[in-house]
């Protein structure tokens, strides 16, 4: 296929053998590498939030871009336009000559013309070639995380003088509301950007723009499938090659490998000497290709693929001509060991342990970390709302990565508080870092702890990432929710569904409940495959049945707000958000997420509510905006990074009181 570029809109390229009003696949393609305000650019700006150049992301999303012109194809579905935007540098046009060609840089303007002029074009389809066609986004670059449904991208002009505005960005959350009410059901959005910290830069509360107006009284598309396939796990970096002559970014060398059918993959075949490429194993295959090119790179680090989005299903991605993919291979997996998303277990070092963090054990166990743990972890009741003796906290098993610094503690609190814990972490560096630990009806939780150290510019050790699930050790059904999560985070959300049918869970959840904690861990990961019919009603028998425990209120308003958004249902999500005022915010990680979500369509949604409802709405909104100045998603447990060793936890995570 030979694309043709147009003048009449930023960075477009047309197919010529596409007829207008037919189905087609609409991509927009962004790759910045050169930013001109940040560190290192043309003309930085006087504070640039330690934000630097990038080396190969426009020759990644060239090469995106290439692959979608010669070898995309999805029958009766063929590529008719593309946005490419890229700002490469000198490098990469020396290496690349081509990508010289109609070269339109991702300036903020740019990117907001092309985006809007994206959805206006699907919008434009007769509602017969809508229903097949698709919306494809690719960015590569700089991002940041707001939570775990929202993402913001950089454009190369940002910081962009004489008065910068953080907020001068693509949010992810925006492109997905602003594409939800279109005809065309299949949206894939594919992020190459960092999703570390930025302390700065989150406590002035960015959100990027809204590029795309968001009709929240439009009824979203009921066949919307609308995937966010993350380069890495919140809180963490996308990697890439320090030069174009080694490659491109990491993301993108596993994306192409996948589409392009490697033998590691699995492929389904299909009719007419066709395979087809599909989303979740896509998502596996990347995630151990991965770990192959970090392992060549001889990086200790970890890159996991991270699948979000509301709604996701097994989506075919590309088709391949079956005489053209190299023969099957057994997985990677199945040929060597690899890291998944916690440390090789080859450089674990492992010590059983039974005591109170406040005796003195082998320093051995914690390594470098035992000053950390044994001077600065404190525990603190939600309920009781008081900080905890220092023997409530109960440790099990710590292991350790030597080459990466990654610590996994198993842990439990002796304690019987009925709201749940909150475990926090005065790291020397004078940051704080929190982990919620939700409880159980009648069981105790055992949760693990992962979390990185790095040494900072003085030489002090101090916390660099952490997350919080159940504990693989767990016993009943906290032992299957605690399996089901980690096959959700090493391998894919159709596994997981697969496995959460073959379980006890699924009789328990509908029956009687017996474990609330993996009642709540279940239904996210069903939320997450959009698994509705698999939902039932039980999630609101956890909403109500379960009053000190805010996590079922949202997962009910999020599954009753997917199932219709009329008056009625509106109204019931807005009621059931409203809980968290009493009972404090989710302590599960995607539940905040959904929360912070829904909440902010629920306040520009054009359904009155009562002057009481609406203030309410209002004070939530501001207690949950505080709280993601300092949200960190990933894991299963909320966590929480960055904010004043002294904060008083309820005042930062809840309860708030009852509503107006």
């Amino acid at each position: 296929m030979r694309l043709e570029a147009r003048d009449t809109e930023p960075g477009l390229w047309v197919n010529p053998d596409w007829q207008e009003g037919t189905p087609g696949a609409f991509a927009v393609v962004i790759g910045v590498s050169t930013y001109v305000h940040l560190e290192g650019g043309e003309a930085p700006a006087e504070e640039t939030y330690g934000l630097g150049q990038l080396q190969v992301s426009a020759l990644t999303a060239y090469r995106l871009f290439h692959w979608l012109a010669e070898d995309y194809r999805v029958s009766g579905c063929p590529l008719a336009k593309c946005w490419l935007l890229l700002s490469p540098t000198d490098q990469e046009r020396e290496y690349t000559p081509a990508i010289d060609e109609h070269l339109t840089p991702p300036t903020f303007a740019n990117c907001q013309q092309a985006l809007r002029f994206w959805r206006y074009h699907m919008a434009q389809l007769p509602p017969a070639a809508a229903e097949t066609s698709r919306a494809l986004f690719f960015f590569s670059g700089h991002g940041l995380e707001v939570h775990q449904e929202h993402q913001v991208l950089l454009p190369s002009d940002y910081l962009q003088p004489p008065e910068p505005s953080w907020n001068d960005a693509i949010s992810t959350d925006n492109l997905a509301k602003g594409l939800a009410a279109l005809a065309v059901p299949h949206q894939l959005f594919l992020l190459d950007a960092c999703r570390n910290d930025h302390y700065a830069l989150r406590a002035k509360r960015v959100t990027g723009a809204d590029i795309l107006s968001e009709d929240e009284s439009a009824r979203v598309n009921p066949r919307l499938v609308a995937p966010m396939l993350y380069a890495t796990a919140a809180g963490q970096q996308a990697f890439q090659q320090p030069a174009p002559q080694r490659g491109l970014s990491l993301f993108g060398q596993a994306l192409l490998d996948g589409l392009t059918g490697q033998p590691y993959i699995a492929l389904d075949p299909t009719e007419n000497n066709l395979y087809a490429v599909k989303l979740y194993a896509l998502q596996g295959y990347m995630k151990e290709r991965i770990v192959q090119l970090l392992q060549a790179a001889n990086a200790q680090v970890m890159q996991p693929i991270k699948l979000g989005g509301s709604t996701i299903d097994d989506e075919l991605l590309t088709h391949l001509e079956m005489a053209a993919v190299p023969p099957r291979s057994p997985r990677v997996s199945d040929l060597s060991p690899v890291r998944g998303e916690r440390p090789d277990a080859a450089l674990l070092s492992a010590h059983e342990v039974e005591r109170g963090l406040a005796d003195r054990f082998m320093t051995s166990d914690l390594g470098h970390e035992w000053d950390l743990w044994h001077q600065h972890v404190k525990l603190f009741a939600l309920g009781q709302r008081h900080w905890l003796a220092p023997d409530r906290l109960v440790l099990h098993k710590v292991e350790r990565n030597a080459a990466q610094d990654t610590y996994q503690v198993t842990l439990s609190v002796a304690s019987d508080d009925l709201v749940g814990y909150w475990l926090q972490i005065d790291d020397p560096t004078g940051l704080a870092y929190a982990c919620m630990l939700p409880v159980d009806r009648d069981a105790v939780p055992r949760y693990t702890l992962e979390f990185d150290v790095l040494r900072n510019a003085r030489g002090q050790r101090g916390v660099s990432r952490l997350e919080g699930f159940l504990a693989i050790d767990n016993t009943g059904f906290l032992g299957e929710a605690a399996a089901l999560w980690q096959r959700y985070r090493t391998s894919n959300v159709g596994e997981a569904v697969n496995a959460f049918e073959r379980s006890g869970l699924e009789q328990m959840v509908r029956e009687h409940l017996d474990s609330p904690l993996a009642a709540t861990t279940s239904a996210l990961i069903l939320l997450r495959a959009n698994r509705l019919d698999l939902l039932h009603h039980w999630v609101r028998h956890l909403a109500n049945g379960f009053e000190p425990w805010p996590d079922g209120s949202v997962l009910w308003a999020e599954q009753w707000m997917r199932q219709a958004a009329d008056a009625s249902h509106v109204s019931e999500a807005a009621d059931y958000l409203l809980d968290l005022l009493p009972r404090g915010l989710p302590h599960t990680s995607e539940a905040l997420g959904y929360a912070a979500r829904r909440l902010a369509i629920l306040k520009r949604l054009k359904t009155p509510f009562g002057e009481d409802t609406a203030a309410s709405l209002d004070r939530l909104h501001e207690r949950l905006q505080e709280a993601l100045v300092y949200f960190r998603p990933g894991g299963l447990c909320a966590t929480y990074a960055g904010f004043p060793p002294d904060t008083d936890p309820a005042a930062l995570v809840g309860p708030f009181g009852a509503p107006v």
